[in-house]
């Protein structure tokens, strides 16, 4: 018997995407955080999140996501987390906006995605919303070859829009910082890429929990 049970510590998130289209029948949704799910420990075979560690401080908030994994996970259950990272060399605001000019960049996601690690610096502040949405205001026009199309649609566009005024920080490691987090009590079995844009930025990882 297969039971799912989605954790999100937005109701509006949950209100949005909740009951999935499609699942196991005996399906369920919790509001809780992540670093303190009302889940019993060493019960979860598979836990699965898509940029858990984002919104989280470094070190200190990493540390404390990870113990949480390692608390619920079964010995020898997976943890499988697609993780936003920074590069090891970055770029600048400047490189980014000559990129953008040439119709090189593919969406506005990965234009966003670029703008967090490029304002990011090295510190454990991560990148403030607000910072991202300057930047991307006081760019050029986007190259008649973007606008509109899919990936450049104004419902896309919106996304980084919204980050006007935000203060919320988003961390993004590199691969070595994120290793060194998850690694302290979890164990690599893979680090998988994709063949899009930017695949090397938003790899998934997979790691167990032994003994």
């Amino acid at each position: 018997e297969t039971r799912l049970l989605a954790v999100d510590h937005s109701v509006q998130m949950i209100s949005a995407l909740w009951p999935p289209a499609k699942g196991p029948a005996n399906a369920d949704v919790i509001q809780a955080d992540w670093c303190a799910m009302p889940i019993p420990s060493g019960t979860a075979d598979l836990v699965v999140g898509d940029g858990c560690y984002v919104l989280l401080s470094h070190p200190e908030g990493f540390e404390s996501l990870t113990s949480e994994i390692h608390r619920v996970l079964k010995p020898g259950g997976r943890f499988v987390i697609r993780v936003f990272l920074r590069p090891d060399q970055p770029e600048t605001v400047a490189d980014i906006a000559q990129t953008l000019a040439g119709g090189s960049i593919g969406s506005v996601h990965a234009l966003k995605l670029r703008l967090l690690a490029a304002l990011h610096g090295t510190s454990g502040e991560g990148t403030l919303l607000d910072d991202v949405w300057q930047a991307w205001s006081r760019m050029p026009p986007l190259p008649d070859s973007c606008t509109g199309v899919q990936g450049w649609t104004v419902e896309e566009i919106v996304g980084i829009a919204s980050y006007r005024g935000m203060q919320a920080r988003y961390y993004l490691p590199t691969l070595a910082e994120a290793r060194i987090s998850l690694g302290s009590q979890l164990l690599e079995l893979e680090c998988a890429r994709g063949q899009h844009e930017l695949s090397d930025c938003c790899p998934t990882l997979v790691w167990t929990r032994q003994g």
